[in-house]
């Protein structure tokens, strides 16, 4: 019986063992998810006017181009909707306000809130080597609201 015994408690130790293992994978994952968040993700810190969510505008990257050009947005209005419509990575950008996307996979989006910026002109571009070169850079117009 001591031998039955023995097995049944190694057998919870390992058991134990790989439910403590996966808990700290899935720990990792949520931090890191949480990390690119705030790196690329919203930048909203609580504020924000009315309440009411504002509609994100569309911005398309295509094969060394962004569309529309410029982009010209009022500060009110300045939730960014970054695509990747092309057949190529593309990023998207903006060194002055130390903002943007990491290498988005064609279909890929992610959202940029630059609601709490100043306005003001401000150079975007692509980072993917021989993008910038080519012509896929434009200028962001944030306007007053």
């Amino acid at each position: 019986m001591g031998a039955r015994t023995q097995q049944l408690d190694d057998e919870r130790r390992r058991r134990r063992r790989a439910t403590i293992t996966w808990l700290g994978v899935a720990a990792v994952v949520a931090l890191a998810a949480v990390g690119a968040a705030l790196v690329f993700g919203d930048d909203d810190e609580g504020g924000g006017g009315s309440g009411s969510p504002t509609a994100a505008m569309s911005i398309s990257m295509v094969e060394m181009a962004f569309e529309p050009d410029p982009i010209q947005v009022t500060v009110d209005d300045a939730v960014l909707r970054i695509v990747n419509d092309g057949a190529v990575d593309h990023s998207m950008l903006i060194p002055e306000l130390g903002k943007g996307t990491p290498d988005l996979k064609p279909g890929q989006e992610l959202t940029l809130d630059l609601t709490q910026l100043d306005p003001g002109e401000y150079y975007v571009y692509c980072d993917i080597p021989g993008h910038r070169e080519a012509g896929m850079e434009t200028t962001l117009v944030l306007s007053e609201g």
